[in-house]
């Protein structure tokens, strides 16, 4: 999903240990939110959208999360 802590976390772990790159949060985040709508996910939740869970004929997937 989109937990932005969770990400920047093992972001940190792995600059911490040597391994990795510095990244820029910005354009992380700006990536991240193209990469998402590329593959029909909502931008904000990560979560997959309507369209694409009916593409996907999971109908009934997005009937259950409208009921949350």
């Amino acid at each position: 999903g989109a937990d932005l802590e969770g990400e920047a976390g093992v972001l940190a772990q792995g600059l911490a240990e040597g391994k990795g790159a510095v990244v820029d949060k910005a354009n992380f985040l700006k990536q991240r939110e193209n990469y998402y709508r590329l593959n029909g996910w909502d931008p904000v939740t990560g979560n997959p959208t309507e369209v694409k869970l009916r593409e996907l004929g999971l109908d009934w997937a997005w009937e259950a999360m409208q009921k949350k």
